[in-house]
This record gives structure tokens, sequence and C-alpha cells, in this order.
């Protein structure tokens, strides 16, 4: 079951009450601020000595947020781990061939040949590799979340216009 409260401890109160919507933006935010570090050359090196675990926990966290808000459980460590063993080519090659596995579940659906089981582990697959693809090339919840805002909205007003 999710929940739209989270109990979060910290130095100054304690235990309290946090909103997932506001724990999410206070690890994106972080995990941004990593971001800005690594892109600065002259302090790179010295900042990643000093805080480079504590920027990855905020970036573990708030990728764990993100998933229960979406309530899709998928274990980011693995596919880390997977495209670590892999390599990225070959990975990208796999999730080419699982979107495809995914349009040829959708066309016999059309067809009026539907496997449900078949459709869901295929829409599985690809969910996988939508995480996979934004590890390897480096890709955020954010600017992902901005395409899809700006697409909805140009959708909404396509049917306005009757398109």
């Amino acid at each position: 079951m999710y929940t739209d409260v989270l109990f979060v401890e910290n130095y100054v109160d304690g235990w309290r009450k946090m909103d997932v919507k506001e724990a999410r933006d206070i690890l994106s935010d972080m995990r941004n601020q990593h971001l800005c570090f690594l892109g600065n050359l002259e302090i790179k090196d010295e900042w990643q000595k000093n805080y480079l675990k504590e920027a990855w926990a905020c970036d573990s966290g708030a990728k764990t947020l993100a998933g229960l808000i979406t309530g899709i459980k998928i274990d980011k460590g693995i596919i880390t781990e997977s495209i670590q063993h892999y390599g990225k080519n070959n990975q990208s090659t796999v999730c080419m061939e699982e979107c495809a596995e995914l349009i040829q579940a959708i066309s016999k659906a059309k067809r009026g040949k539907i496997n449900r089981d078949n459709l869901t582990e295929e829409i599985a697959d690809v969910l996988i590799c939508i995480e996979m693809l934004k590890q390897m090339y480096m890709i955020s919840d954010e600017k992902i979340n901005k395409w899809i805002e700006k697409k909805q909205a140009r959708e909404v007003e396509r049917m306005e216009k009757n398109e």
C-alpha cells in the first residue's frame, strides 16, 4: 500500500511527517546540486572525495520516492549492475528488442489475438528498459517530466481542435 506521507528523521526535529512530494523535491534538489558540482571541473575531484557518497544517497532516495509515487517497483540497483555486467552497447540493443516485442504484442491485440499476460510482460520489459536507458544516457526524471507535460498539453490542444 502506498501512502502520501512519509516519516523521516532529521537532525533537528527527530522523526516527523513529510509529504511525499516535499521529500521528493528535497532529494531532487540535492541530486541536482550533485550534478552541478560534477559539471564544474575545477572542483570536481575535491567535491567527489568529500560528498560523493551523500550525493548518491540523495539520488537513490529520490529514485526510490519516484518508485513509491508511480507504484511501479523497479530495482534500480539491479539495472545498474546489469549495465555494468553486460555493457551499455549490449543493453541498448536489448532495449530496442524489448520495444519491438511490445510492438508485436500490441499488433496482435489490434488483430483480436490479445494475450494479456504477454502484453503485460512486454510492458514490464519496456518499463525496465526505460529505467535502463535513463541510467545509461543520464536522463533525469525531471527532464522526462518536462517533455511529458509539453506533449500532453499539445495532445489536449489537438483534441480541442478535433485534429
